[in-house]
């Protein structure tokens, strides 16, 4: 057979069903590939419509943070482009069914081999750690003036300074191999080389490095766990200077369901914490006094937060700007507390040691310093994490806002805030509170004998 003949013999009526299944399956491809397209834009649609009408949130309780708003347009936004960095952070955060979306791009990325989500890494045996923060040398320069200056213009006061390294630091063999390596022990050590003589600094780091192999954080959140602050308050007694009030405790769980802000920003949820509380075995009572409220209660326990999304919040029911703690202790020792929320569950192993506490967070207090100190106090604790410590702007306008310091000012505008609200009860004496006359405002834990303790 000629080549024209084999040639034509393979165009002709044996190679039309294979055309013809090449178009069939082109076809199909095609009503597939439209059909997927319809509903991929249906699904967008769906999303965007529930965007629409669903209000917008102002805080994310499961990631205990502030959400971005839909920003306001203005001319000099949009041409230095922060209005649509600032759109693009509003729909990322405000965008319906986020924790789920979040929780499906965790597994495309533990698919790829990735180890890290939202800044979170995965560790082994469930622990969630959080990039350390990198220190901000102004903002320490800052701190560390006031701190000197207020030891410097006050002698007599009584000073301890605790900065808590973050899990990613202290528990460093438990996360990924390429976890941001920063040493926050150095960046901890070099702010307190540089406080004056008379602060007496608590090596926290040192202490809960002996303890790794223990449960000294939560697996799912950034706060350290009861029992870390606890072994930091046994090292720290002879630097506070109150041995001789110290008491035993008893350990109660309240919950074992508790998933901190780490699961909620990196969607992994595969693990719970469970959060322990410790009652004092002592006689003493006490009454707490929250922020602008006017009720006083009588435990630093809120069993409400139990069945939140934040369970942390046991302690005290959160931050507040001023929670003033007044005891049937009769030492005169009155202490002031500068903190974050690290502090909030180290309190507990203090109540049985001061006439008084006053807590205060820098970040959300208005009020002057002349006002704290006129209370008497005896007693001062710097307790942070070591996040806010070496970040944060805020101690420094609080603690030098008395007659004489740096930053001290008209604060006319300030007493009108919430500063005046909290200082209502301050002129009461310990000595003279009774714990019974007061209601407890569903202060009080699961526990029973929490509510003990509380009476």
């Amino acid at each position: 057979m000629s080549q024209n003949q084999t040639q034509a013999t393979a165009s002709g009526p044996a190679a039309r069903p294979r055309q013809s299944a090449r178009r069939r399956i082109a076809q199909s491809r095609g009503r597939l590939g439209r059909l997927v397209f319809r509903l991929l834009l249906a699904a967008i649609v769906i999303v965007l419509a529930a965007n629409l009408f669903t209000k917008n949130k102002t805080y994310s309780e499961a990631e205990n943070r502030s959400l971005a708003q839909f920003p306001s347009f203005s001319l000099s936004a949009l041409k230095d482009g922060s209005y649509f960095s600032d759109l693009t952070d509003s729909f990322s955060d405000q965008f319906d069914g986020r924790n789920r979306w979040i929780s499906l791009h965790l597994q495309e990325l533990k698919l790829m081999g990735q180890h890290e989500s939202g800044g979170v890494y995965l560790g082994k045996d469930g622990y969630l750690l959080l990039a350390p923060e990198d220190p901000d040398r102004e903002a320490i320069a800052g701190s560390v003036a006031a701190i000197n200056q207020l030891a410097a213009d006050y002698p007599d006061l009584h000073t301890t300074m605790i900065i808590v390294p973050g899990a990613s630091t202290t528990m460093r063999d438990y996360g990924p191999k390429n976890m941001p390596a920063r040493d926050q022990n150095a960046d901890i050590a070099d702010f307190e080389s540089q406080l004056s003589s008379s602060i007496t600094c608590v090596d926290a780091g040192a202490v809960l490095a002996e303890h790794t192999d223990e449960y000294i954080y939560y697996k799912t959140d950034h706060h350290w766990t009861s029992l870390g602050a606890y072994y930091t308050f046994q090292a720290a007694v002879d630097a506070l200077d109150i041995s001789a009030y110290v008491s035993d405790f008893d350990v109660y769980p309240v919950t074992d369901s508790f998933q901190g802000t780490l699961a909620s920003k990196s969607g992994s949820h595969k693990v719970s914490d469970t959060i322990n509380i410790y009652l004092p075995r002592t006689e003493v009572r006490y009454t707490v006094t929250r922020g602008e409220e006017t009720t006083k209660n009588c435990s630093i326990f809120n069993s409400e937060a139990l069945s939140s999304s934040d369970q942390y919040t046991v302690f005290f029911g959160g931050n507040y700007s001023k929670v003033d703690i007044q005891t049937t202790v009769s030492n005169g020792r009155k202490l002031l507390v500068f903190k974050d929320s690290y502090a909030n569950s180290f309190m507990q192993f203090l109540l049985p040691c001061y006439e008084r506490i006053i807590m205060i967070d820098p970040r959300y207090y208005y009020g002057s310093m002349d006002e704290l100190l006129n209370l008497g106090i005896t007693d001062v604790l710097y307790l942070y994490t070591a996040d806010n410590a070496l970040t944060s702007t805020t101690l420094k306008d609080v603690v030098t806002s008395y007659s004489g310091g740096d930053a001290a000012t008209d604060t006319t505008a300030a007493d009108s805030g919430s500063a005046t609200a909290d200082s209502s009860d301050t002129e009461s004496s310990a000595g003279d509170t009774d714990a019974d006359s007061y209601t407890d405002s569903g202060a009080e834990t699961q526990a029973d004998p929490a509510d003990s303790s509380a009476e």
